[in-house]
């Protein structure tokens, strides 16, 4: 009897998300005394047509005065499942229930009274489920700001566009940065790249960067200081080194320099390129016997 116990707990706890008030917390023992059927109706023979709104009524007053949901059923003479179907979704119309995950009321609208419910036919505050994602117009931000302006929060005015709160949110942060100046999306010319290596080599960060060249986004001015710099080093890389490299390397090692301060004095080379070639040496060194130049 345990194991079957056990085996209900997904049961009653889909059972007990359905809360109307402190003292309804109906269980799945309680509901039905066949673990395994607690679907199954008890009421004998029971309707299968189309909700009325007598109905939802007289649901809707059960479930203030506590009833359990099996003894709803018995009296509309229900069953059970269309009894909890319909009403965890009128009570999340009202803003009573919260479904823990979005496929559960995917699932609740599968049912033919559940779309009447959302078509608006019931007395019912309805919900907008189809939310735009087009690209914005200029007229409906400035419908926005004025909604804003008017002391409406974000969500109300999310709910009055019809657009996802995250959307209204990220629309007015970028309108508000950088004096509503449009962000660039196109190629970087070549004076564009000129003048933020010249800001660069000044020792401003990006932020300074970004100041200074307010159409073109944090990120963006960050992914092309990466670009310019590998390109650089790219291109005034030998494609071997030297011996005249290799003895100056091992040179200013053998002063205890750092790797930047030798970058420093062998163009052309960055600190890890510098560092990976004296490694490649003294590993060569080593299995030589300290034969090498190094």
């Amino acid at each position: 009897m345990s194991r079957l116990h056990y085996l209900q707990l997904p049961t009653a706890r889909l059972i007990n998300g359905l809360t109307y008030t402190s003292c309804f917390k109906p269980t799945a023992r309680s509901c039905s005394p066949v673990h395994s059927r607690w679907l199954q109706s008890s009421s004998g023979q029971r309707r299968n047509g189309e909700w009325t709104q007598d109905e939802l009524n007289q649901l809707r007053a059960l479930l203030a005065e506590g009833k359990r949901t099996c003894h709803a059923a018995s009296a509309l003479k229900r069953s059970r499942y269309a009894i909890l179907q319909v009403a965890k979704f009128d009570a999340q119309k009202k803003g009573w229930w919260t479904p823990e995950r979005p496929e559960d009321v995917f699932k609740f609208r599968q049912n033919n009274d559940i779309r009447r419910l959302e078509s608006g036919e019931f007395d019912v505050e309805d919900k907008r489920t189809h939310l735009s994602r087009n690209r914005w117009t200029e007229a409906e931000y400035l419908r926005a700001l004025e909604m804003r302006e008017s002391g409406m929060s974000l969500q109300e005015t999310a709910d009055a566009l019809g657009r996802p709160f995250q959307g209204v949110r990220n629309q007015f942060q970028r309108r508000n940065s950088n004096q509503d100046i449009p962000f660039a999306a196109d190629l970087w010319t070549s004076a564009e790249d000129e003048q933020i290596l010249a800001l660069r080599k000044d020792g401003h960060s990006p932020y300074k960067i970004h100041e200074a060249m307010p159409h073109r986004t944090l990120s963006s001015i960050r992914r092309r200081l990466d670009e310019l710099r590998s390109d650089c080093v790219t291109r005034s890389r030998p494609k071997r080194w030297e011996e005249e490299e290799l003895a100056l390397l091992c040179d200013l090692r053998s002063k205890w320099l750092g790797w930047k301060e030798i970058s420093a004095q062998m163009p052309g080379r960055s600190p890890m390129a510098c560092r990976v070639r004296y490694s490649h040496l003294k590993l060569a060194c080593e299995s030589k016997g300290g034969t090498a130049n190094c």
